[in-house]
């Protein structure tokens, strides 16, 4: 599908049904009743790339999106739901055809303690160029404060 603009055609980006990729994210650190991001602390998270297609795939990206529960206004950019971007990590990593591995994705929250919406998206390259948005987590966390003392001597 393309937008005609002006004298430019825009193309917009091929979607993932046309990949046999799979992404997927865990928490090494959740606890059983969910995903806590604690404010002032690193949370991780576990990117599970499997390549099913026949040729090498590139993971550029990897980033994300907290967004509000609630419902929007009418006639609202469904952006505005966006509470707070996760800032992108770039990757460069090929993983291999028939091939699963593992990344990384480390990020820290500093937002007043509620529920939100994370979204984590890994963009994707194929051999051909073309890119892909592969969306690994989109669940309902939530944001807390760290675990104060008394003994704290900031406190």
């Amino acid at each position: 599908m393309s937008v005609s603009a002006g004298r430019r055609e825009l193309e917009t980006p091929p979607t993932a049904p046309n990949l046999a990729v799979s992404v997927s994210a865990s928490f090494p650190n959740a606890e059983v009743f969910g995903v806590k991001l604690i404010n002032g602390h690193a949370t991780q998270a576990v990117l599970a790339v499997t390549n099913n297609e026949a040729e090498p795939i590139l993971v550029t990206v990897i980033g994300g999106a907290l967004s509000t529960l609630q419902p929007l206004a009418p006639g609202l950019h469904p952006s505005a739901a966006i509470v707070r971007n996760i800032t992108a990590t770039r990757y460069d990593v090929e993983i291999p055809a028939g091939e699963k591995q593992a990344l990384p994705f480390t990020f820290t929250t500093d937002l007043h303690p509620q529920d939100l919406r994370l979204n984590l998206i890994a963009v994707l390259t194929s051999q051909a160029g073309d890119v892909y948005q592969v969306q690994a987590y989109n669940e309902t966390v939530s944001v807390v404060e760290a675990a104060t003392s008394i003994f704290d001597p900031q406190m």
